[in-house]
């Protein structure tokens, strides 16, 4: 059952580059990719190459590799007549692995991306801390998670990204898969990007950064906001209530939102191209919009809150993470 969604009258477009443009500053990206073994996937670095001007990025590059041990099949494979030994599978693992490492560095390169740095770790949980500490001390801006595009039968992968997403002090990029190769017209061949906004702290921030994070010529953006149904299902306040009135201080502050958030986008030269108001869950919702719409992103704030507090009160940001099928970038 499609939900119903409110577009309000503000549409504005920014131009790159122009009044309240910021000046570009080499961008460090710490980009974690998962070794599957197969053959590079040229379409992930493309995509990347449409998010971050290759020029201005400085990326340090994490090999994510399988563990050799955990890997194991459970026939030993073939070598001709006879079976390999454990030394063997291991060793021809790491020359897959090698030869893996130096495919993906040559299409980096192709791309116009420089390597600043390189390293490799198994997807073990005790290395989830080590990666999420040299990021944060080596003062990176953007942490990118991309790979095999998380099939269902890779779910120990999958937890070991989640969790590195889940975890990390700085903004995470998920793609979990590519971007559509062509577009609406009305867009001008830019990236579709669903902004999940509010009036919280962390939403203010993340449209302040935004800007640092993505090329701002690169993408059109369309706000959401999410309100929940006061009043609508109880029966015992309804009779005390004005609904148009209710509606109408709604609508305000849906466009309060929008008019503070569109300010702070517009002083970056990024394009806002719609703004939309829907009603219910916000995780449910903005995962909801993304289905029907299919942007090529969904950005939204965290307020990384941890332990207790995240389980009480919840988090958009995670149930995104977690239940969603569509690239994902996450502001801290």
């Amino acid at each position: 059952m499609a939900h119903p969604v409110t577009r309000t009258g503000i549409s504005r477009t920014a131009q790159p580059g122009g009044e309240g443009a910021r000046k570009r500053i080499p961008e460090k990206v710490a980009l974690v990719f998962e070794h599957t073994l197969d053959a590079i996937d040229e379409r992930t670095i493309q995509d990347l190459s449409r998010l971050f001007n290759p020029q201005d990025t400085e990326i340090s590059l994490v090999h994510a590799m399988p563990d050799a041990i955990g890997g194991l099949p459970v026939d030993m494979p073939q070598n001709g007549d006879k079976a390999l030994t454990l030394a063997q599978y291991i060793s021809e693992q790491e020359q897959r692995h090698r030869a893996c490492r130096e495919q993906l560095g040559a299409l980096m390169g192709r791309f116009g991306f420089r390597v600043a740095h390189e390293y490799a770790c198994s997807m073990r949980e005790q290395n989830l801390e080590s990666i999420i500490e040299q990021i944060h001390e080596s003062q990176k801006d953007l942490m990118v998670l991309c790979g095999s595009h998380f099939p269902v039968s890779g779910m120990i992968r999958n937890q070991f990204f989640m969790n590195l997403a889940t975890h990390a002090t700085i903004p995470v990029l998920l793609l979990k898969k590519h971007f559509l190769a062509t577009r609406r017209e009305d867009i001008g061949g830019k990236l579709h990007v669903l902004f999940g906004v509010d009036d919280s702290e962390s939403s203010m921030l993340a449209a302040r950064k935004l800007g640092e994070l993505l090329r701002p010529e690169a993408v059109a953006l369309t706000l959401a906001t999410v309100q929940s149904p006061i009043y609508q299902e109880n029966a015992v306040l309804a009779p005390f209530v004005n609904q148009d009135v209710l509606d109408e201080a709604m609508d305000n502050n849906a466009k309060m939102i929008f008019e503070m958030v569109c300010d702070l986008l517009e002083e970056q030269g990024l394009s806002v191209r719609d703004c939309c108001k829907l009603t219910g869950s916000p995780a449910t919702e903005l995962g909801f919009w993304a289905e029907q719409e299919n942007p090529d992103l969904v950005v939204v704030g965290s307020h990384n809150r941890k332990g207790m507090m995240a389980w009480l009160m919840g988090s958009v940001s995670s149930q995104l993470l977690h239940w969603g099928t569509h690239n994902l970038l996450i502001i801290r």
